[in-house]
């Protein structure tokens, strides 16, 4: 073999080896050209068919490595390559997917009426709707009940228990829920509650949802069970399970539902992130993160199963949705859950960790009143007001009492310790009282008055009033007293010896005489009114006259 023979099989090994080394990612399921990553290459493929006749939806493996399109029919498949970014496609005809209340022929499947009856206490499985007029129509129609929350809510598709049936208008709050459904024979005497709250579902071509579901309240006296599933045993009987707490799947599980038309059923999951177009009437909505099951002719739910709960061993799933005869779609719990605020398992109160009284000081007057309160602080940071829900205490009641309510009121001079307990759990405030102001009896005495003529056609007089304490006799200084001459009042202030005096205006000469009066006297905090102190004064001659009482 000659150099150049050599040549030419040297490079034809390295060719092979070459092709070889390169089909090595490519039957792992990876990208050859190193681009797009497998989520990447399926948003950008289904970018590019979302709007295109047939489409129905998309979902990707990572565990395959590869993308999977839903078409309408046999017809669509063209609409998907083969390949994509280098991701092979595979293409799933599921038919056209539809919301799944019951307004058209049930299935041959479905199960005996039991769950189509009226059942109390609610359960989940069993039939419901809104109840539905326009004018004088109303409309028949059903779906299920999903399960009763743990914080006694009912809940079920938006499309069941808030939407007008076959449209995309959203119903009033307080709209009516009826159990059983208006097409399984409930009227408004089999009222069970009221819508509260749904999920906004966005309609046309740059919509993007994640849940259709519903939350109605439950009427006094309509008895529920949380978390209970309605279940016939073999023999008709029933034999209830329970839902509680959430789930994650991963495809291949097994997941069970409670329906109205199908009853319990199982289905394994074959997609965990389906987006899917779902037609609500002559309206569609592109819901995104969806669980989806395959079936056959119903196996798994049907028209009337709307809503129904989906567990995985006990624990919440979802709810059920929208489908074909070849495919279920479920609402992850997740987005349910936080759309609705709804409690899937026991709810367990938080602990309550300490409890603070305010004020934490307070200072009041004998006679005087303080609202104390208490704010409970618990384990999960919320706060509460339990200012009635503790027991009161006061260290000494002969300086301050409080009732239940956590009003104390001042009783004498002193300091006390406001105590407020609940269980284990004290709190403390304090509170000072102020003792009342010591009542000085004093005694108020017209002593000197006399009258001058201030010129020939006017006279005035005085009086000096001296005030002083019961007792010690001792002057009272600052002392306010108040009199009145024939009724015009004048006042003023005692000196150092307790004495006040206080004039008169000018009186005409043909009044023979004018009425001194002391009508009250304030001083170190009390108001002396409880007798007058009168003084009459005669007109003086013509020179003027002096006397003393």
């Amino acid at each position: 073999m000659d150099k150049g023979e050599k040549l030419l099989i040297f490079l034809a090994l390295v060719v092979v080896g070459a092709l070889l080394f390169s089909s090595v990612p490519a039957l792992a399921g990876e990208n050859p050209r190193r681009g797009k990553s497998l989520a990447e290459a399926r948003q950008a493929l289904e970018q590019q068919l979302r709007g295109v006749p047939g489409f129905v939806g998309i979902a990707h493996s990572k565990e395959r490595g590869e993308i999977t399109v839903f078409v309408e029919n046999e017809q669509a498949r063209g609409i998907a390559p083969q390949r994509f970014e280098g991701y092979p496609v595979r293409v799933e005809v599921t038919g056209k997917i539809q919301a799944l209340a019951t307004q058209v022929a049930e299935p041959t499947t479905a199960v005996s009426g039991d769950t189509k009856g009226e059942v109390r206490p609610l359960v989940g499985g069993i039939s419901l709707s809104a109840y539905v007029t326009k004018g004088r129509t109303l409309y028949l129609y059903a779906g299920t009940l999903g399960m009763v929350t743990y914080n006694d809510k009912i809940l079920s598709n938006a499309h069941v228990i808030a939407m007008e049936p076959g449209t995309h208008k959203f119903l009033n709050m307080g709209t009516p829920i009826i159990q059983p459904g208006t097409l399984d024979g409930g009227r408004l005497a089999n009222r069970a509650g009221e819508l509260e709250a749904y999920i906004p579902i966005v309609f046309g071509p740059g919509g993007q949802n994640y849940a259709d579901a519903a939350i109605g309240s439950i009427d006094g006296g309509v008895s529920a069970s949380p978390g209970e599933q309605y279940r016939l045993d073999e023999q008709g009987n029933r034999n209830d399970y329970n839902i509680s707490g959430t789930a994650t799947v991963d495809v291949g599980h097994t997941l069970r539902k409670s329906g109205r038309t199908t009853g319990v059923t199982t289905g394994a999951v074959v997609h965990t992130n389906a987006s899917v177009w779902v037609w609500y009437g002559s309206q569609r909505a592109y819901f995104v993160d969806q669980i989806a099951v395959a079936q056959t002719d119903w196996s798994f739910a049907a028209p009337g199963d709307s809503g129904s709960a989906v567990d995985k061993g006990g624990q919440f799933v979802g709810l059920v949705f929208a489908g074909s005869e070849a495919a279920i779609f479920i609402n992850k719990a997740e987005h349910i859950i936080a759309g609705l605020g709804i409690a899937v398992e026991p709810v367990v109160p938080p602990t309550l960790k300490s409890i603070t009284v305010t004020p934490e000081t307070a200072t009041i007057a004998v006679g005087e009143s303080q609202q104390f309160t208490v704010i409970g602080i618990y384990d999960d940071g919320s706060e509460r007001d339990l200012t009635e829900e503790v027991e009161w205490a006061s260290s000494d009641e002969s300086i301050a009492t409080i009732d239940e309510r956590g009003v104390a009121t001042g009783v004498a001079g002193g300091e006390v310790t406001i105590t407020a307990t609940l269980d284990d759990l004290v709190g403390e405030a304090s509170l000072t009282v102020e003792p009342a102001p010591e009542v000085t009896e004093i005694s108020a005495t017209i002593i000197h008055s006399t009258s001058w003529w201030q010129n020939p056609n006017f006279w005035r007089a005085s009086v000096t009033v001296l005030v002083i304490k019961v007792g010690t006799e001792a002057p009272v200084e600052g002392a306010k007293v108040t009199g009145t001459w024939n009724g015009a009042s004048v006042s003023g202030f005692t000196d150092s010896r307790g004495e006040v005096t206080l004039s008169s205006n000018k009186i005409r000469r043909n009044v023979s005489s004018v009425t001194f009066r002391v009508v009250a006297v304030e001083a170190e905090g009390y108001l002396w009114d409880e007798k007058a102190e009168e003084k009459v004064i005669l007109r003086p001659q013509r020179r003027a006259v002096s006397f003393s009482q």
